[in-house]
This record gives C-alpha cells, structure tokens and sequence, in this order.
C-alpha cells in the first residue's frame, strides 16, 4: 500500500481551517479530506505541518505503535487549563503511572457497584415527565450524568448545582476554538472576552471540585464511591498514592469529562431516534419483552441487541472525541511516511466513522447494520469512540455501562418527537455538542 504523503490544495486548507477556527465548523475540511482516496494527506496551517491519516491501519500506527514518539496535540495541551495534569491531559512517566494507580478503581467489581444509582437517577427523571411535554434534551442528559457522576464519584447529590456546571462548562467550550487556533496567545494576551469567561469558568470549577473533595474526606462514612477509592489507590509497583493535587486534576478530569461525553451521547441518540420512529418501535418492543416492568439488570444487557447497535450507531455518527491530535517529539515513520519532530498528526473518529469504504450509506443512520459479522470484517480502527492504545478512554466500560441502562429505563416508557423547525448541526468543541439545544417532545407508550 502506498502510504507516501500527498499535498492538498493549499487555498482549500486555509479557507477551510480558518473557518473551522473561527466559525467552529472545520467538518468541511474533515469531509473533505475523508473523501480523498491518499492514506496519508499532508499540508501547512498558520506554518504548521500536519499530517492527516485516512487509513485503519495507520490510525492504529499513530495510537498504539508509534505512540511513546508521540504526545497530545494542541487541542489537550489547552485543556490542561480546565482539567489539570490529569489522566486525559498528562504525558509519559506521570501518566503512566496514573493509569497504574487509577485503572484497578474502574475494574468490573467496582462498576457493578454503580449500576443502581444510573437506574435510580434514570427512574427518577422517566418518573417526572409528563405526557406530551417539551423536553430540553439537551439540558436534560447533562443534568442526569452529572447528578450520576457526582453521587457515584463524590457520594453526593450534586443535583442542586447542576445548572451552574453546566453554564461554566458551556463558557469554557464556547472558548475552546479560540485555544485551538494558531492566535491563541495573541488573542490571551489582547484579553479576549472568551477566554477571560472561560478562565474565571474554571477558577470557580475547580473551586466546587475542592469543595467536594473536602466534604468527602471529613465525612465518617466514605463508603464505596470513586473518590474514596481514589484516596486509597496506589501505584501497584511503586506503592505510592496521588498527591493532593494529583487528587484534584484527576477528579476534575472524571467529574466534568466523564458527564459532558456521556450526555451529549445520550443526546445525539435520542435525537437520532425521533427521526427513526420504525426502530423506535421495535428496540420498544425487546426493551418490555426483557425488562417487563421491572428495572433494567445488568445481567440482562447483552439481551438488548438493538439498543447495543443503536449506540454502536450513534458513537459512529457523532463520536464525542470527534478528532484526535497527537505532537512528534522525535522523528517517526508512519507507514512510508518520514514525519519530523514537532508535526502535528490528526486522526478523525468522524471522518473514519463516516467512510463510504467501510460504511455502506454512511451518513444514514442504520443501526441493523451492527450485526455480528460485520462487527467481524469490520477493520479494528474504522471505528473508534474511544480512542485506542494507551490512552484509550479509561471510563468506557462505565460509558457503556451508563449509556445502556439510562437508555433502558428512558425509552422503554417513552417516545420522543423532535419539535418543528429546530436546525441541529455538530457543534466541535472539547466534545461533540449539538449547535442548538435538542428540543422533543416526549410520549408515554
């Protein structure tokens, strides 16, 4: 296979990266380079070399083999602004040995453990909506995971903050494009407007984060949550805890990243529903026939066949990590091409996800297509929601695990219709948000 990298049209690579800076939507450039037939495409932005990779096979060289020349790109590099040096934003020795320390606490023991508060919390919200009621989806799923993230990690209702988070996180990704972009420090030093809203975002963020953290460790009865386990793990070769900072960044990093993903899945699903009321009602149909009218069991998920290929569908359409950057830090071959220390790598979960070569009507959502066999031809890194290699998402069995069972307790009691004249577009921030909130109307069945 040829992997020789080759130049796209210089005029085309401005003109669309500078509208995805500054219009936040680069998915023309992404759609633009996924159609291209090259394996390896390579260009200049603001005097920055980057290469993109199109193939399976190379995606997985950048990932997992290539992956100890390689470190997080620009995009997290900015992050570490909102979530510290935790495990999403950490490099080398220090991340290595934060995976270490944290890997055993998302074991499937202690997984199991949480089930029941997603379908309490779940419950909870089915039981409060009424028939024939607007439903702000969006605002909703963000409530929920964070009320599940904050009783599962902290032990705590967090209910009653929810709205605040949720207006610092949307000031903190509405700034995001602007950290991405090649002007980030012009525009930090010239003050911003954004990015001081975004900056003060954070300084009160990480103030609820040590809040929290302080109430859990004065309280007698610290029970099973995260964060009690996450203040006895240790470095099983080292012996050694975390720091009381490392604490606090990792904490932030599952607090605020581990709902912002998992809501704006759920969201994208039942927006992808409402437009699919033939699937609807046959993933209705399994749902009462392995569920009954009882709460959802773990033991009963891999029953739901549809609703797994409901949300292998749904990641593969609007992936939350839509793209992911990686930085040379010696020279590296990818595939035949010879790649200098400092270029900037980029491989797309969108642009992959949506490949004609490995999706047949790829922008169509077909959730019967998830059939085990094609799950088997399926290439390893044609489809990756979360990430692969040593970085790959440490919480995605809880992801999972989450996502199916909030899903089973919602829609087997619910339909929901989009409300008329809303144009919903991928918003690409630090995840992939909706450009509008997604507005339904929900239906008891």
């Amino acid at each position: 296979m040829n992997t020789q990298p080759v130049p796209v049209s210089q005029l085309l690579v401005w003109r669309r990266a500078i509208q995805g800076l500054f219009n936040q939507h680069p998915f023309n450039l992404l759609s633009d380079l996924g159609k291209r037939t090259e394996p390896v495409l390579v260009f200049r932005v603001a005097g920055e070399k980057i290469y993109f990779f199109n193939e399976p096979d190379l995606v997985k060289e950048v990932l997992v083999t290539c992956h100890a020349k390689l470190r997080k790109g620009r995009g997290l590099d900015r992050v570490k602004q909102t979530l510290g040096n935790g495990l999403l934003t950490s490099e080398g020795d220090l991340h290595r040995q934060q995976r270490r320390i944290i890997q055993p606490v998302f074991n499937h023991r202690n997984l199991q453990a949480y089930a029941d508060p997603m379908i309490a919390r779940a419950s909870r919200v089915s039981a409060s909506w009424r028939d024939s009621q607007p439903v702000n989806m969006t605002a909703a799923m963000m409530a929920l995971t964070l009320s599940i993230v904050g009783q599962t990690l902290f032990g705590a209702d967090v209910e009653s903050e929810t709205h605040r988070v949720g207006e610092l996180m949307t000031k903190i990704t509405e700034a995001f494009p602007l950290l991405l972009s090649p002007f980030a420090g012009f525009l930090e030093k010239i003050g911003a407007a954004k990015l001081r809203e975004a900056a003060a975002a954070r300084s009160e963020l990480h103030r609820i984060v040590q809040r929290m953290i302080a109430e859990r460790r004065s309280s007698c009865n610290q029970g099973s949550n995260l964060l009690s386990l996450l203040f006895l793990a240790q470095d099983q070769e080292t012996g050694n805890g975390m720091s009381e900072e490392q604490l606090e960044d990792e904490v932030t990093t599952i607090f605020l990243a581990g709902h912002e993903t998992t809501a704006n899945a759920l969201a994208w699903t039942f927006y992808l529903l409402a437009q699919h009321p033939g699937f609807d009602r046959e993933l209705r149909v399994e749902l009462c026939h392995v569920l009954g009218d009882k709460p959802p069991e773990l033991a009963q998920l891999p029953e739901m066949t549809l609703l797994d290929q409901l949300i292998h569908e749904s990641l593969r359409l609007y992936p939350p990590a839509w793209s992911i950057g990686r930085r040379a830090i010696e020279d590296v071959q990818i595939g035949s091409a010879e790649i200098s220390k400092g270029s900037l790598l980029v491989v797309s979960p969108w642009t992959m996800h949506r490949s004609e070569r490995f999706y047949a009507h790829s922008t169509e959502m077909r959730p019967e297509r998830w059939t085990e066999a094609f799950r088997r031809q399926l290439p390893k890194y044609a489809y990756f929601p979360f990430g692969g290699g040593p970085r790959q998402c440490i919480g995605e069995g809880f992801a999972w695990m989450e996502l199916k069972l909030l899903l089973a307790v919602l829609l087997r009691d619910w339909r929901v219709e989009l409300i008329p004249g809303q144009n919903i577009r991928p918003k690409p921030a630090i995840t992939l948000r909706s450009n509008h909130p997604i507005r339904v109307v929900v239906h008891r069945v």
